[in-house]
């Protein structure tokens, strides 16, 4: 992960970059002595503060690709004024289709933010199937499930579409009855007009 500054922020006004735990996962790099290489103890947290062109480095995994629990860091909230930071992800192996499309596009709606139904089902997989199996049948999911709404939203239009030209047929065809109805009511009582008045003439 790479983390750059774009602004300067006066000290005081918040903003820091800070790894609280430095001394987890890092304990290969450290002397045995139980300080660091700076004098200070291995768990004194780094505090970083932003100052424009600054580029903060540092490593997810260590060597065997395992959680680097020494990473894990934070930033602090900003009192006053305004940061602007960049930031660039390097992945070691390159991203699956779910994780560069699928979940950007999920998150769009929602601000950039995933769900947390989406979290939830991370998770699950993760405790299920251990983090390399549970990465890869969340992105199977992440695959699927997306075409499996397609399908269910292009059936409900269609019956939809289906119901509203059933309707349409009907009613027309009822229309139609009825015009015919009609039709022959009034034959039949022009015939029966007829009639009388040729009874009439006869009787005259």
């Amino acid at each position: 992960t790479i983390t750059v500054f774009l602004n300067d922020v006066d000290e005081g006004d918040g903003g820091e970059l800070v790894f609280p735990s430095p001394a987890l996962g890092g304990d290969k790099k450290r002397g045995s002595s139980g300080t660091s290489s700076g004098g200070g103890k291995d768990d004194d947290p780094v505090k970083i503060y932003p100052r424009k062109g600054i580029a903060v480095v540092h490593h997810n995994t260590d060597e065997e690709y395992q959680f680097d629990a020494s990473t894990l860091h934070a930033e602090l909230p900003l009192k006053n004024g305004v940061k602007y930071v960049a930031k660039k992800f390097i992945y070691a192996n390159p991203q699956p289709p779910s994780k560069r499309i699928v979940l950007p596009l999920i998150a769009l709606p929602f601000g950039g933010k995933l769900p947390r139904c989406v979290c939830t089902f991370y998770q699950f997989f993760l405790e299920k199937f251990g983090m390399e199996e549970g990465n890869v049948y969340f992105d199977k999911f992440c695959m699927v499930a997306p075409v499996l709404c397609l399908f269910l939203i292009a059936s409900v239009i269609t019956n939809m579409v289906k119901n509203s030209l059933t309707d349409s047929s009907s009613s027309s065809s009822s229309k139609g009855k009825t015009k015919k109805e009609s039709s022959e009511g009034k034959k039949k009582a022009a015939a029966e007009g007829k009639a009388v008045k040729k009874k009439k003439v006869k009787k005259t």
